[in-house]
């Protein structure tokens, strides 16, 4: 049983590396996509219709990162859980798998939304990126259409794209994570796939003691 735990265990890390391998792939990649995007936009030769093709391009493309992020810092956080959950069980000389991981989220060990952590703060450049870039978009499309406001106008269209894209996508990164957390343990593949295994070599050991 200490060797099935432990061969879980470095599954699970396997799979929280793999992870964060892949969101910092996708965040590097997107960023200096869109720092080219946005170089290519600030071009004098570039017409304007590009430009706001362009834009459009990298705010979809935006919204599909801030989206992914958020589900990567879900499963960072399921995987460092069920690994603190595994440590445990080693500590506390039992295995269940289940109870431990149980035990854990009643002390809030390591709760899935946690602002100001790094995931955080990655998701919140994203959104801030994605702001930046509806801005200059909403501003290049008045400008093709002859459109001239007064400086309030343009102030509170500003604040109102702020206020949706950063203030509506961090609600949404919370509710998601606080979901996700009130899924875990029960609903968690992790704990599931440990817990019927660990069962399993029990009862095989059992038998063979019998």
């Amino acid at each position: 049983m200490e060797s099935f735990l432990l061969q879980h265990y470095a599954q699970v890390n396997e799979h929280l590396r793999e992870s964060d391998r892949k969101r910092d792939i996708l965040l590097g990649s997107y960023l200096t996509l869109s720092i080219a995007g946005l170089s290519i936009c600030f071009s004098l030769e570039v017409v304007p219709a590009w430009k706001i093709g362009i834009l459009t391009f990298l705010i979809c493309l935006g919204f599909i990162v801030a989206v992914t992020v958020t589900r990567f810092r879900g499963w960072h956080a399921e995987y460092a859980n069920v690994a603190m959950a595994i440590h445990k069980c080693f500590i506390d000389g039992h295995y269940n798998l289940l109870k431990a991981a149980k035990d854990l989220k009643h002390k809030n060990k390591y709760p899935y939304f946690s602002p100001g952590g790094v995931e955080f703060m990655m998701a919140m450049l994203v959104l801030v990126f994605l702001s930046v870039k509806a801005i200059l978009l909403t501003y290049w499309v008045f400008d093709l259409l002859k459109l001239h406001l007064n400086l309030l106008l343009n102030i509170g269209i500003i604040l109102v794209i702020i206020l949706v894209i950063i203030g509506g996508g961090r609600w949404r990164y919370k509710v998601y994570l606080v979901k996700r957390e009130m899924q875990f343990p029960e609903n968690s593949w992790c704990i599931l796939v440990g817990e019927e295994k660990g069962h399993g070599i029990a009862q095989q050991k059992s038998k063979r003691e019998a």
